[in-house]
């Protein structure tokens, strides 16, 4: 079975972010945060040639200006509330984004920024001809196909296929486990049923977690000719993956972002249609 590492650009996610124009004012006695807690959240950041390149600081462990201007970009860049407070929300969200970062580099994800993390982030940059700070900041991101700003599509709404694909590769990086009970957050904190068909409803950001007997009433039946990066190929009762594109022009192959039992899920080079099974192109109808 031929499988491919999945760092694409548009991981971890985004097209669009808000901006950060006319954010509220915000003083630095306006939050209180645990000092140990506090240096953490610095870390994470950026503190001190640490972190994630959101410039808070110093590691100090004191909620000032520029921890407070610091979590406003990150909020910002992740679709949450912005007001500057590293709260339980963007506490998670924060630190979640450092395991990502850590499963790129190697290390063990415990969402915590600390020296084997720098020096994991360091020797990953250093392998690829960057400059090696440990900082996991803009260029570095990039490059490991972690894009530091998330998409404005709406749940059920609208959606391009750049993001359909860069949501799919947000779940390959967090490695969710097969799991029908099991609802893990998509990029902006919403769960999904994480199965085949839970999936796909994840990277389509649909309203609603559909089963394989469901996705067609969200769907429409397209040629095998018409198949482009972002649509899916469904059998009811079956299995449900999503296109990544041709293996070649004879397209008797292709890449498939596949979430199969104790398999787990990845992006792998699927048989056309699909091995034990024939399954149906078909196209969300909300794709951009």
């Amino acid at each position: 079975m031929t499988t491919r590492r999945t760092l694409l650009t548009g991981i971890g996610l985004g097209i669009a972010a808000a901006g950060t124009v006319g954010l509220p004012a915000l003083t630095a006695n306006a939050f209180t945060i645990d000092p140990v807690l506090c240096r953490r959240v610095q870390r994470a950041l950026a503190g001190m040639w640490w972190g994630l390149d959101y410039d808070a600081g110093d590691l100090d462990g004191k909620y000032g200006d520029r921890t407070a201007k610091a979590t406003r970009a990150f909020q910002a860049y992740h679709g949450l509330t912005i007001d500057g407070k590293p709260g339980s929300a963007t506490q998670a969200k924060l630190f979640d984004r450092v395991k990502i970062v850590q499963k790129v580099a190697g290390v063990t994800r415990d969402g915590s920024y600390g020296s084997g993390t720098k020096s994991a982030v360091a020797a990953w940059q250093r392998s690829r001809g960057l400059y090696a700070d440990g900082i996991a900041g803009p260029g570095t991101m990039s490059k490991a196909g972690i894009v530091r700003k998330y998409s404005g599509s709406s749940v059920g709404g609208s959606i391009s296929r750049a993001e359909i694909i860069a949501r799919a590769g947000f779940w390959v990086l967090i490695d969710p486990p097969y799991d029908r009970g099991a609802w893990p957050s998509d990029p902006h904190g919403r769960g999904y049923r994480s199965d085949c068909s839970g999936y796909v409803s994840m990277c389509l950001h649909a309203g609603s977690s559909y089963s394989t007997r469901s996705l067609p009433n969200v769907t429409h039946t397209i040629s095998k000719s018409s198949l482009r990066p972002g649509d899916l190929l469904n059998r009811y009762d079956y299995h449900v993956t999503l296109f990544n594109g041709w293996t070649s022009s004879a397209r008797t192959h292709y890449y498939g972002f596949d979430t199969r039992g104790s398999k787990g899920l990845y992006e792998r080079v699927i048989p056309y249609s699909y091995p034990g099974g024939f399954l149906t192109p078909r196209r969300y109808n909300n794709v951009a």
